[in-house]
């Protein structure tokens, strides 16, 4: 009886060892730096106009939004040159809010 509860006793702390060392792992994500972070967001930017000049050259948009639009993409630009980028928007990859009550995102409620 003695060798059962010792042997279930250091499986116990064998288990929550193990489960405490995988929380405690790090939060990143292999193959993305910053750098592909930074490259990736300036071809979204490059995309972004490309389609402003598309959209004022169709006449879908007038001159002032075309203007408005690239005053907001350089404010981007200026934002996360200045505070870089931050976790935890979108709920992405183990940061923000978590998953929340009943392992969602907070969908279809």
């Amino acid at each position: 009886m003695k060798k059962i509860i010792l042997i279930l006793s250091l499986l116990l702390v064998l288990v929550l060892s193990i489960s405490f060392s995988y929380a405690n792992e790090q939060d990143t994500r292999p193959g993305l730096n910053v750098e592909v972070r930074e490259d990736w967001h300036q071809e979204k930017i490059d995309w972004k106009r490309k389609r402003i000049d598309e959209a004022l050259d169709d006449g879908i948009i007038n001159e002032d939004q075309a203007r408005t639009w690239n005053e907001h993409f350089d404010y981007m630009e200026d934002f996360h040159d200045e505070n870089g980028f931050m976790p935890g928007g979108c709920h992405g990859y183990r940061k923000g809010m978590r998953r929340g009550m009943m392992r969602t995102h907070g969908w279809n409620r």
